[in-house]
């Protein structure tokens, strides 16, 4: 029995995956509780925004589509750049917390929404380490990497 498969695509990238014998299952929800210093309610309508974003959203080294996300008093607000152009979209929303900062990759954030469309808004809670997206029906979490420099 095979422990470690690899796949490549046409640009000759390789995942690996591997099998590894740990013992039991860890308890994933040890791990997914975030504590919490900010919660963001993220409207839906937000999504045109992030798509918009995302056109022009293109890290120069990786070549990924990256997009900015701030949210401010009230004001939630996503930009990107790229050779082709830049975009900075601003929406309204219900947020009175500190100031937060993240980059992240729009498509993974429109799943999130198309996942969890029969909600009027997907909750985002920032912690000290990572930030938690949580719908009725998924949690998504990515972990913070830099400084919180956003006042």
């Amino acid at each position: 029995m095979n422990s470690c498969y690899y796949f490549k695509n046409k640009h000759k990238d390789i995942l690996e995956i591997r099998k590894m014998e740990l013992g039991e299952y860890p308890e994933i929800e040890t791990f997914l509780k975030v504590k919490t210093r900010n919660e963001i309610n993220l409207p839906l309508k937000a999504k045109d925004s992030l798509q918009r974003a995302g056109i022009f959203g293109s890290d120069e080294v990786t070549g990924e589509t990256i997009v900015n996300i701030t949210a401010k008093e009230n004001k939630l607000i996503f930009d990107a750049q790229s050779e082709v152009g830049k975009i900075k979209e601003t929406i309204k929303i219900d947020y009175k917390g500190k100031g937060i900062k993240f980059s992240m990759y729009p498509d993974a954030l429109t799943q999130i929404f198309n996942y969890d469309n029969d909600k009027d808004h997907v909750t985002i809670k920032v912690g000290d380490t990572s930030i938690l997206f949580e719908g009725k029906r998924f949690k998504y979490m990515i972990c913070v990497v830099g400084e919180d420099k956003e006042k």
